[in-house]
């Protein structure tokens, strides 16, 4: 088990990529932190987890808000102590997706879940992070396929 002893915090962790990346870590040996907006979505990915015998903690969290951001980051290092790996992967995609029919706040949302949440969720963790420790950082939720725009 390639990650047996370690931990990690998977954002996003809910669906998709994230979910994928949480099972997989605790099929590998980790004791994971599911961390995303959807308490069921975090929940049900957890004990998916647990079911499998893995170790894995239900951390809900608007990352939008600093506040969740650092209730987050007690949850997870109390349920984990250090932290030997951050996959910074919450994102969202505001609509509509061109960019002369997108607004301001489409914009500003993008940025503060997709960059700003993820700076914040790294300057948190780090200091909880062990020394060699891994920050993933994802930049697309793209990969089932494209959008026009």
């Amino acid at each position: 088990m390639r990650l047996k002893g370690k931990t990690a915090v998977v954002t996003g962790g809910g669906r998709g990529i994230g979910r994928a990346v949480a099972i997989r870590y605790a099929e590998v040996g980790a004791r994971v932190a599911v961390v995303a907006r959807s308490a069921e979505e975090v929940e049900d990915t957890a004990t998916t987890i647990r079911e499998a015998g893995g170790e894995a903690h239900a951390v809900p969290a608007d990352l939008r808000k600093p506040a969740d951001i650092d209730r987050m980051t007690k949850e997870c290092v109390a349920a984990l102590g250090t932290v030997d790996i951050l996959v910074n992967n919450a994102c969202v995609f505001t609509e509509p997706f061109g960019v002369a029919e997108s607004s301001v706040e489409n914009f500003d949302e993008t940025m503060a879940v997709n960059l700003r949440a993820a700076w914040l969720r790294t300057i948190r963790l780090a200091p909880h992070m062990a020394p060699a420790g891994s920050i993933i950082n994802v930049s697309s939720g793209l990969a089932p396929g494209p959008s026009s725009g």
